[in-house]
């Protein structure tokens, strides 16, 4: 029915409003992140920073890399 086309259409764009707001609300929060990261990779002499969130890498040998999640966090501090 006409009603719940309009109430589909009308959830569809509040989700995405939504979306779309919460990207704006951390992009000041990501790029300060991405820029401390940068920094302490380059600091430490890494080729990259891994993240391993979200199970993107699923194993990691930890004696053949380093943990920085504690420095990064001391740094944004």
């Amino acid at each position: 029915s006409l009603t719940e086309f309009v109430l589909k259409e009308k959830t569809e764009e509040a989700k995405r409003l939504l979306s779309q707001a919460e990207n704006d609300a951390f992009a000041p929060l990501k790029r300060k992140l991405n820029a401390t990261v940068k920094k302490i990779g380059m600091e430490r002499g890494y080729a990259f920073v891994l993240n391993t969130d979200g199970d993107a890498c699923p194993y990691v040998d930890s004696t053949k890399g380093d943990d920085i999640s504690v420095i990064i966090a001391d740094a944004l501090k």
